[in-house]
């Protein structure tokens, strides 16, 4: 049987479809892969004709898509942005957490202290509400095609984040409601947001053990010596990697699809 792969998600899946059009255009591509950004409103395709990508927009939802493309495997780049959203711009009450794994982290104790359990819960709930995203699970086990649930990338350094803060809609908006600058508005540190991207990286873990869908990690050499992503897959905006990190992912993808029908990712 011929092997297609379709992506799905939101934002994240978009440095996928970048890095799979640089391998394409080294002759390196993956087998056939379409890329799918759903949002209630519409939902956004784009598939490689051999030169460019062909865009379209339709309100087909997700078991639509896979019942007309019919894929073998399924990579699910489902949201990614929960922390990004809730916690990159402070707030006037300073917060942390402490990891289980580093129990000898320095906390300022003047900052409130959120339990992992409550920021690892937040996570899944969001996910496990999804009526959308289950049903597109149940469908593809039913059907028998392989899933993987891919993280998101870790996140940019604060210098970075401040460089490309009013590039993208959501954050400009913000900025401009608040009426600060990308320079001066108090943001959540470095490390806090690191470590709550652990956190959201356990929580995608957990779901996918609970659904029994594959996972894989972020390449390793995305990462700085402080976890944080590293300047070669930073993109234009503060909360999205780059087309290099997406190819960096697809051919873990590849391995995985070669490897799906002998063991699973782990």
């Amino acid at each position: 049987m011929q092997k297609r792969i379709v992506v799905f998600g939101q934002s994240h899946v978009r440095a996928l479809a970048d890095g799979y059009e640089l391998l394409a255009r080294a002759d390196e591509a993956p087998v056939e892969t379409i890329f799918v950004v759903y949002r209630p409103e519409q939902t956004v395709t784009w598939k490689w004709d051999g030169s460019a990508f062909q865009r379209q927009v339709s309100r087909d939802g997700p078991l639509e898509v896979l019942s007309t493309v019919d894929p073998t495997h399924v990579v699910l780049a489902w949201g990614g942005n929960q922390m990004n959203l809730r916690a990159l711009l402070a707030t006037e009450r300073p917060f942390d957490v402490l990891l289980p794994s580093s129990p000898d982290t320095v906390v300022d104790p003047d900052v409130d202290l959120i339990p992992c359990s409550v920021v690892q819960r937040y996570a899944l709930e969001r996910m496990n509400g999804n009526e959308t995203l289950l049903s597109l699970i149940a469908e593809c086990h039913t059907s028998g095609r392989s899933v993987v649930l891919l993280p998101p990338p870790p996140p940019l350094p604060e210098a970075a984040t401040r460089e490309r803060l009013d590039h993208g809609p959501h954050f400009a908006k913000v900025l401009k409601e608040l009426g600060a600058s990308p320079a001066t508005v108090p943001l959540v540190p470095e490390p806090v947001r690191q470590r709550l991207w652990v956190l959201l990286a356990s929580a995608y873990a957990t779901f996918a053990k609970e659904h029994g869908l594959a996972t894989l990690e972020p390449p390793e050499d995305a990462f700085d010596d402080n976890g944080l992503l590293v300047a070669d897959y930073w993109s234009e905006d503060p909360t999205h990697a780059n087309g290099a990190y997406g190819a960096s992912v697809l051919r873990r993808v590849g391995v995985w699809v070669d490897d799906s029908e002998r063991k699973p990712v782990a």
